[in-house]
């Protein structure tokens, strides 16, 4: 199973707090599949994106790529060192930053479908509920 992080404050079934990048799992929070789904992945409070190094704690991912977004509009942004280098060899800073942050959704969404995959080939190696006893391999 691929890591998992925090993308919000969040607190486990023991009532333990986590912060935004701490590495979490199912079953720190649910131990039902459909919950951990709806309520964690879906939402983007659980990504297995880490959480970017650069946003602080106080602050929210989307208030950051609006900050991130202003500051660039206005020259005064200093880019990731990736983005710098697509500047130095004469790239628009803001098709750069537009870049990176099109690489990110896009392995996110690349790491969910594989993490579908994943769950559907475990899904299908489970023997059925109903399935004759032969099948399941007590055959008496």
């Amino acid at each position: 199973m691929a890591k998992e992080y925090a993308w919000s404050n969040l607190t486990t079934l023991e009532g333990k707090k986590v912060a935004p990048g701490e590495e979490v799992s199912q079953s720190d929070f649910t131990e039902s599949d459909e919950e951990w789904q709806e309520a964690y992945l879906d939402t983007g409070a659980v990504r297995e994106l880490p959480y970017p190094e650069e946003i602080a704690a106080d602050e929210s991912p989307m208030d950051y790529y609006k900050r991130r977004a202003q500051e660039i509009s206005e020259g005064n942004f200093v880019a990731p060192l990736e983005v710098q280098r697509a500047v130095e060899r004469g790239k628009d800073p803001e098709e750069a930053v537009r870049e990176r942050v099109e690489a990110d959704r896009k392995a996110q969404e690349e790491a969910k479908a594989q993490a579908e995959k994943d769950a559907a080939a475990a899904e299908k190696d489970k023997p059925a509920a109903n399935a004759p006893a032969a099948q399941q391999g007590t055959n008496k």
